[in-house]
């Protein structure tokens, strides 16, 4: 069974006419009342602040400030009768991201041109943490005879990205039909992985791509920098 929570705001302000501002935040919570193992709770949290601003009748700018926050919670246990033990654990995951973005338009320059620049950075971030714990169990009926004690897990290291991307273009209106447009694109990214570059307890996953009961492919982890440049014709029919 799912038991779902859901609240949310959302605020528009204009306090003068070349002002706007924007602010939304949302929160969201899923309880699976019935799941002993897997999937238990998750939860959800929201927040986007934006704003703009006219400077003149052919200048405009716009920047915003994006959070986002999932966390969730799953359990699993293993018994082992023959060996008198119950084990049962929890990961608790957290993954967040931060996204700030500018952007700046001029319409109108020189009669024909328009030109205009867009900026986003993005910072992400995926934490897990493990507990466990152990009790005695009869050999014979799997009953528990003793109580639950915190024991060593191992843990993971957080995983982040970083994205990085700056755009720029022009477009020159050639008639009333026909428009030119001349775009440059950066784009850098990094991300640090423990399943791919990390380790865990002196285990290497770039040497052997198995780490006990998981199964990982031989990659390298992802990092690229890039640049693009454009150029397009647009029809108006």
């Amino acid at each position: 069974d799912l038991d779902r929570t859901k609240a949310g705001l959302t605020i528009n302000y204009m306090p003068f006419s070349r002002w706007n501002f924007g602010f939304t935040t949302e929160y969201l919570k899923d309880d699976y009342t019935e799941s002993e193992i897997g999937l238990t709770d998750a939860r959800q949290r929201s927040a986007l602040f934006n704003a703009s601003y006219q400077v003149s009748d052919k200048i405009s700018t716009h920047a915003f400030y994006d959070y986002k926050d999932l966390s969730s919670s799953n359990a699993n246990e293993n018994k082992e009768i023959e060996k008198g033990s119950y084990d049962v654990w929890e990961a608790d995951l957290d993954d967040s991201s931060n996204s700030f973005g500018l952007g700046l338009n001029f319409a109108g320059l020189a009669d024909k041109w328009d030109a205009g620049m867009d900026w986003v950075l993005t910072d992400s971030s995926g934490n897990i943490d493990m507990t466990g714990y152990r009790a005695r169990i009869d050999k014979i009926t799997g009953d528990l005879t003793g109580t639950f004690k915190p024991i060593e897990t191992e843990q993971f290291s957080d995983a982040k990205t970083r994205l990085n991307s700056l755009q720029l273009w022009a477009k020159y209106r050639y008639s009333d039909k026909i428009v030119y447009k001349l775009s440059y694109w950066y784009e850098h990214y990094r991300g640090d992985d423990w399943a791919i570059e990390g380790t865990i307890n002196d285990y290497y996953p770039l040497e052997n791509d198995t780490i006990k009961q998981f199964l990982f492919p031989g990659e390298d982890m992802q990092g690229y920098t890039q640049h693009v440049v454009g150029l397009s014709m647009i029809m108006q029919f």
